[in-house]
Formats: structure tokens, sequence, C-alpha cells
């Protein structure tokens, strides 16, 4: 069974786990790893050109900011559901 590493990205994260993040990925990258990237947004009254217009920043963010081969989008998913059972 092949090891699944997981990072995740966040403005929070201290300097130096993002650094180690990304060493990490470039090694995942580099030995023929796909890295999928996951963008979400949690039901709401939000109307849908908003909600389409937020997750499309969210993909900008993950092409754009990170090594991402393939982006899962989810639109309507809660954050307490675990990924398994997402939409």
């Amino acid at each position: 069974m092949a090891n699944i590493s997981l990072c995740i990205l966040s403005t929070r994260c201290n300097s130096q786990l993002f650094i180690n993040c990304q060493k990490s990925l470039r090694y995942l990258k580099r030995n023929s790893y796909k890295i999928v990237g996951y963008a979400r947004k949690t039901p709401s009254n939000d109307n849908l050109g908003g909600r389409a217009s937020f997750l499309q920043k969210m993909v900008n963010a993950l092409l754009g900011n990170s090594f991402t081969s393939i982006i899962y989008v989810s639109t309507l998913s809660y954050i307490s559901v675990p990924f398994s059972e997402q939409d």
C-alpha cells in the first residue's frame, strides 16, 4: 500500500512548517505523485454567482500557490462530515 502524506497549507502555518511542507510536496511531485487540492464551500444563503466566484478564487489560489495536479471542488459540504462522505 502506498504511503499518503497530507499537507495542509494555510495562511496560519508557521514558516518552518510551510517550508517543510513545500519540500515534501516538491519531492512527491518529482516522483510522479499526483497532488490533490481541495476547495469547499459550506451551505449558506449566498447567491449562486457569489458562491461560484468564491470557489473559483480558491481554485485559482490552489493552482497558483501549490503543487496541485488535480483539484476536487465540493460546492455544498460541511466541515464536520468526513471527507470520504462528501459529495
